[in-house]
């Protein structure tokens, strides 16, 4: 805060330390949990039953990490896009993870002929996600340190 009590410039849209740290952990948790089971499934070949401390983890991770973006949808995604403060990055980061959200719920309760084009898409958009997201950080911090 300045000292007139408006936020400062390279502030808007900062989410507070503790919301932070919660977002970065539950989204790191549910990365490390879909590559451990993507390596697994896919590149070491176990089976589903092998994997069910996996697929929990990654299931509840993943659901946390929904209630933890809508958590900051108010504040950060809201405040940031009307300040016009690192919209592309968010938007791509936002996007992929509300289509990796979808293909979750498709391989949930879609239908079985679609599982393994589904699981594809959610595996790619889950790596992609895992890439946005520390971009759009790079780019905010980048920007708010310039300002």
């Amino acid at each position: 805060m300045t000292r007139h009590g408006r936020p400062h410039a390279s502030r808007i849209g900062r989410l507070p330390r503790w919301q932070r740290r919660s977002l970065y952990g539950v989204l790191g948790l549910c990365a490390a949990s879909g590559v451990g089971w993507f390596l697994l499934l896919d590149a070491w070949h176990r089976l589903p039953p092998q994997l069910t401390a996996w697929w929990i983890v990654h299931g509840l991770t993943g659901a946390l990490s929904l209630v933890a973006l809508g958590s900051v949808l108010p504040h950060h995604v809201v405040v940031a896009w009307k300040a016009r403060r690192n919209r592309a990055a968010g938007a791509c980061a936002l996007s992929l993870f509300a289509a990796a959200a979808l293909t979750a719920l498709a391989l949930l309760y879609g239908a079985e002929e679609w599982r393994d084009g589904v699981h594809v898409a959610h595996v790619a958009l889950g790596l992609a996600v895992t890439a946005a997201l520390p971009w759009h950080l790079w780019r905010g911090r980048r920007r708010a340190r310039s300002a």
